[in-house]
């Protein structure tokens, strides 16, 4: 919206479409998924001509936006569930000369950390599509926890206006991208899912390095005080770029994400 509101047409070559909120009533909601249909549209896409009300919106986006565009980028952070260390991020792709473009388009942004994010699982998401259709696709996990901070509302706000000098759609803006972090979350082990339900207690510090074998985190019984907690250890080094949020965790929720120095 900001950015919406201060371009001028004029300096514009080319043509940026701007979408506040992908599904509106979920935004207002606060949640992942519509209060109409309970659709989680980053998991709908490409969408359904006549599927419900998440499915159309993202079958408009699907067949009418995103042949317009050449590039996306997706802003967001961790919702309420989860909390991020600020990182802008790529996929890694068979099309090593669209590789190559995105990770320069990547570095522009100027995030903290600039991340090849490997995905859990990319069925339905907007980034899938968007990469199958042969755009660019670069997105950003901006902190978490259902609120903002400067901080985090800056790095979009500068790596958007850059992005954009840096795909020759607007001028450039005088100022190079600040130091990054370039890293990887490939391989087994980067991710961790909790396997017990509990009162969930965070063993190392956002952004702290933790080393294959390391605690990491621990789940209490709530039914069972007595008990010595559950430990999970770090099955990989790395560091922690993201973690579950609230204090209860249930079984199969994500836990942690840690990455490394990619190559």
């Amino acid at each position: 919206m900001k950015l919406g509101r201060a371009l001028d047409p004029k300096d514009v070559a080319g043509r940026v479409i701007l979408l506040p909120f992908l599904n509106l009533p979920a935004a207002r909601a606060g949640k992942r998924t519509s209060p109409i249909d309970a659709v989680n549209m980053n998991r709908a896409f490409p969408g359904e001509r006549k599927g419900t009300v998440s499915q159309l919106i993202a079958h408009f986006v699907s067949t009418l936006i995103l042949p317009l565009c050449d590039a996306v980028m997706d802003f967001h952070a961790g919702g309420k569930t989860m909390m991020y260390q600020p990182f802008a991020c790529i996929h890694r792709l068979e099309d090593k000369a669209m590789f190559e473009r995105s990770k320069a388009a990547l570095l522009a942004i100027g995030a903290p950390i600039s991340l090849i994010l490997q995905e859990l699982d990319a069925e339905g998401m907007l980034d899938t599509q968007v990469e199958s259709m042969g755009k660019m696709f670069l997105a950003a996990e901006l902190g978490g926890g259902g609120t903002t901070t400067p901080a985090t509302v800056g790095i979009a706000d500068r790596g958007v206006r850059r992005v954009l000098a840096h795909l020759g759609i607007t001028r450039p803006t005088g100022e190079n991208a600040p130091p990054t972090r370039f890293m990887d979350t490939a391989g087994p082990g980067c991710y961790s899912i909790a396997n017990h339900g509990g009162l969930f207690e965070m063993l190392v510090e956002m952004g702290g390095t933790v080393q294959a074998g390391e605690p990491l985190a621990q789940i209490h019984s709530m039914e069972r005080p007595g008990e010595e907690p559950i430990v999970y250890r770090a099955e990989r080094d790395g560091m922690l770029i993201g973690r579950h949020h609230p204090a209860i965790i249930q079984q199969g929720d994500f836990m942690a994400l840690l990455a490394y120095d990619a190559a």
